[in-house]
């Protein structure tokens, strides 16, 4: 699900029909880092001190220890120019989109599953290419992409959060309906892992909590990362209906 808007670490304290008139205020100086978040160069009349966007790892990736980040530095760039921070998230796959795997790792025999993924409302059902997540040669460029990132940019005063990303379907860590095809518990954690490593000051963000005891995802429950609501005011809190047990 693609929103344009959504709002970090919110708390849903109402539900219903009532509506009310908000007049614009000023945020206070001690509240950064929070609030809406547009895409990149959004609309300037909304008020906002972030800015979003995704960059696929190809753009930045060209070989196991080779890296390009001037389409990286650009993004930056462009919301500094601004005077707002950027959060980031790179991503493999994106529906209707040519893969975000690198290249060079297409050309050693990494495999893509080429699929119809219907799960993209409101857009309509678009060709998918989920890479194999436990392939070892892509397992070492996650963790070499994650530890150079931060070698390079953790701490940089333009970068506001960093959203784990990379795994699944817009780098939101699922590839619904084929959940067979993500990720596995141990390679969700050697992503956590090297995060972990190489960022120590800038914020790290994932999109589902998990305990212990999660089905599906690693405990990141006792980590440094806090959780960004991918779908708010879509599918964030559960009302105990059958099928919102995913929502956050």
């Amino acid at each position: 699900m693609r929103t344009s808007l959504f709002t970090l670490f919110a708390f849903v304290y109402a539900f219903g029909s009532l509506t009310a008139d908000l007049a614009y205020a000023p945020a206070p100086p001690d509240n950064p880092l929070r609030g809406f978040v547009p895409y990149l160069r959004a609309d300037p009349t909304c008020p906002h001190s972030l800015e979003w966007d995704y960059t696929p790892l190809s753009d930045v990736m060209t070989g196991p220890t080779n890296f390009n980040w001037a389409p990286f530095e650009a993004k930056l760039n462009a919301a500094a120019s601004c005077g707002h921070q950027f959060y980031a998230r790179f991503y493999l796959e994106w529906p209707g989109r040519k893969t975000g795997v690198p290249q060079y790792l297409i050309d050693a025999g990494v495999k893509l599953r080429t699929w119809t993924n219907r799960n993209t409302q409101p857009w309509p059902p678009a060709v998918d290419h989920t890479p194999d997540y436990e392939d070892p040669r892509l397992r070492a460029a996650l963790t070499n992409f994650i530890l150079a990132f931060g070698r390079r940019y953790d701490g940089d005063p333009r970068l506001g959060f960093v959203g784990l990303g990379l795994l699944g379907t817009w780098g939101e860590w699922h590839t619904h309906p084929n959940r067979h095809w993500f990720a596995s518990k141990t390679v969700q954690r050697e992503v956590m892992d090297a995060y972990e490593v190489a960022f120590k000051k800038t914020k790290l963000v994932a999109r589902y909590p998990a305990g212990p005891n999660d089905p599906v995802y690693a405990d990141n429950s006792r980590r440094p990362i806090g959780y960004h609501d991918d779908s708010f005011a879509w599918a964030t809190v559960h009302r105990g209906r059958k099928g919102d047990e995913w929502f956050f």
